[in-house]
């Protein structure tokens, strides 16, 4: 009886922790607020976009099955008003035994589901302080709930899914560097000086945003900059090269981005784009690179 009983305990507890690990992988992926998702995929411009989505809340989620333990799920998220980069790990990376944060990180756990199968999250950085938040999700939708508070009104923000898998080689993307990225530069192109002499024919810049085809740029990664919210007005769409975001004396290049038409991008020098508080912006000049897409 006792035997009997043990492997009845057993079998229902396999049961039940399949159940859980299906429940993240169905919604396993890549999630942007639908409000930012709306906009952008029509602008592919962070300017054009900026006033879509509140520039402090979660727009972007990574949901991976990876990432639970001990029944907690670790769920990366995304803001738009940041002024850091920051490695593409799963809650911390450790650089020469300094441990530096992800963008954002919190937890639900997956065992403690309400009567309305909401899942209450930690603290979530400027969303939730002194107010509970909940996850929900069903296979087509996740939804961050905010609860209302004295004289504030309750909030919701709804996800729409871009990406259901992971790369192997890229487990743990940051949600809106892998959105915006995959939106406005990833791609196979040529590349070429302007007015002049075609560097290579085979530049291509990946969903991970590693560029390779140009000695320059060879292994470095791109990132489209949504850093937009503080400083002098601008209307420079940014672009970023850099070895390692994790090292102060990494190697990097910063270009101011222009597309004329949907297979053109030209990349200017950002020095005359450097304004300091009260400074005019200085004209561009010509482009330094034309990328072409093939």
């Amino acid at each position: 009886m006792n035997f009997k009983i043990s492997f009845l305990l057993l079998f229902f507890t396999v049961i039940s922790f399949c159940q859980k690990s299906v429940s993240i992988k169905e919604i396993e992926g890549i999630w942007i607020a639908e409000d930012f998702y709306n906009s952008f995929e029509k602008s592919k411009n962070i300017h054009e976009s900026k006033d879509a989505f509140n520039r402090n809340y979660p727009v972007a989620l990574r949901i991976n099955s990876k990432e639970v333990l001990n029944n907690i799920l670790y769920i990366g998220y995304s803001a738009l008003h940041d002024h850091n980069l920051y490695a593409e790990e799963s809650k911390y990376v450790i650089v020469e035994k300094d441990t530096l944060g992800k963008s954002g990180c919190f937890e639900i756990n997956i065992s403690k589901r309400d009567s309305l199968n909401y899942f209450e999250t930690s603290e979530i950085h400027y969303f939730n302080y002194n107010r509970k938040s909940y996850l929900a999700w069903d296979k087509n939708k996740v939804t961050l709930y905010k609860s209302a508070k004295d004289d504030l009104k309750a909030e919701t923000i709804n996800y729409r899914r871009i990406s259901d898998k992971f790369e192997r080689n890229y487990q743990y993307p940051n949600p809106l560097y892998y959105y915006t990225r995959n939106r406005v530069i990833v791609g196979d192109y040529m590349l070429k000086e302007y007015k002049g002499k075609v560097l290579t024919k085979s530049f291509k810049i990946n969903a991970n945003g590693l560029a390779k085809g140009y000695t320059r740029f060879n292994k470095m990664l791109v990132y489209y900059s949504t850093d937009i919210y503080c400083g002098p007005p601008t209307n420079d769409e940014h672009l970023m090269f850099w070895d390692d975001v994790t090292r102060e004396d990494s190697k990097n290049f910063h270009f101011v981005l222009k597309r004329p038409d949907s297979n053109t991008i030209f990349l200017y020098e950002m020095y005359p784009r450097r304004p300091e508080y009260g400074q005019v912006l200085e004209e561009l000049g010509n482009p330094k690179y034309v990328l072409i897409k093939k």
